[in-house]
């Protein structure tokens, strides 16, 4: 695992530290064993085609299921959702 680890965090041209923070978060939420996730199927594919449109989505999914218990939401989700909603947004427009 170690040397796996090392690999993956190796410089890589073109792919920036950013990204591959996003990828492993990503890889995390839809890995094959997981599959109790609202809208999984629209994650696996935007994981694919846009990583920060991907973690809007998972990010949007993870509060609205946080909501049941809204004290246990901390507050750097809730940001990386806003930062996320507002890249999103800008795209619409």
């Amino acid at each position: 695992m170690m040397l796996q680890m090392k690999i993956f965090f190796l410089p890589s041209p073109g792919i920036l530290p950013e990204s591959r923070r996003k990828i492993v978060y990503i890889a995390d939420y839809i890995e094959p064993k997981r599959d109790k996730a609202p809208n999984l199927a629209i994650v696996r594919k935007l994981a694919f085609q846009d990583l920060d449109e991907c973690m809007y989505k998972i990010l949007g999914d993870t509060l609205a299921y946080l909501e049941e218990n809204p004290k246990d939401i901390d507050n750097a989700t809730k940001d990386a959702f806003l930062y996320y909603r507002d890249l999103h947004m800008k795209r619409q427009s």
